[in-house]
């Protein structure tokens, strides 16, 4: 979420820090953003190509999951390399259902 952005960051080595996984074609492009996401106060996690970076979107177990590197790392390990046709229908659902959680809670998504 934007707010954890401006709000989570903290130094190096602090207990509970937040890891954000960075997925990329570009090695070169990709070590520049896990560099910002570092600077900004993140624990940056390679997600692999673009071709892997269904991991990260909204309804997997990794979207906005304010996880450590460790168990991020995890997370990404366990859903493999190429998405199923299950985990795709599963993470719609996911995705479905935390909208209406959200709507529910006055958050405004369009």
């Amino acid at each position: 979420m934007a707010d954890h952005l401006e709000k989570l960051g903290k130094p190096v080595g602090t207990p509970g820090r937040i890891a954000l996984p960075v997925a990329g074609d570009d090695p070169m492009a990709k070590q520049k953003v896990m560099d910002l996401v570092e600077e900004l106060g993140f624990d940056a996690v390679d997600n692999g190509s673009l071709h892997e970076s269904w991991r990260q979107q909204p309804g997997t177990p990794c979207y906005g999951a304010d996880l450590p590197a460790r168990e991020l790392e995890q997370k990404l390990e366990s859903l493999g390399t190429t998405r199923t046709e299950q985990q795709h229908a599963q993470f719609l659902a996911n995705h479905a259902a935390l909208q209406k959680q959200m709507e529910a809670q006055g958050v405004k998504l369009k």
